[in-house]
């Protein structure tokens, strides 16, 4: 499934993963009275659009609208650098399986060749 990525400030980094049926993304200059988030204006894709009678523009307050909240995935924060692979834990190290050299042709022990 292919996505578009944008990035939203929401108190911590937030990552939010948008639908490929989303053309083009305006955010507004009207904030919501409360949150003091701005307004955006989607777009969709008008084969896609998974709007009532075909519309393709929607105006949204993006932490208050449930149409939205359903069609994309978002991470924040630390569960952003978790769901990367990165953060604490893991393996760590600089890679590789250790060792010292390759084979070489012959597919020896490395060093000098010896023969």
């Amino acid at each position: 499934i292919k996505e578009h990525n944008i990035s939203i400030v929401m108190g911590d980094p937030t990552i939010v993963h948008l639908p490929k049926e989303v053309h083009k993304v305006t955010i507004l200059d009207r904030t919501e009275d409360v949150l003091g988030c701005h307004y955006m204006q989607i777009e969709f894709d008008a084969e896609k659009s998974p709007l009532e009678d075909g519309k393709v523009k929607y105006t949204s307050c993006f932490p208050t609208d449930d149409l939205m909240q359903n069609l994309v995935r978002v991470h924040r924060g630390s569960e952003r650098l978790n769901a990367s692979g990165r953060g604490r834990g893991g393996r760590g190290g600089r890679g590789g399986r250790g060792g010292r050299g390759g084979r070489g042709k012959r597919g020896g022990k490395g060093g000098r060749r010896g023969y």
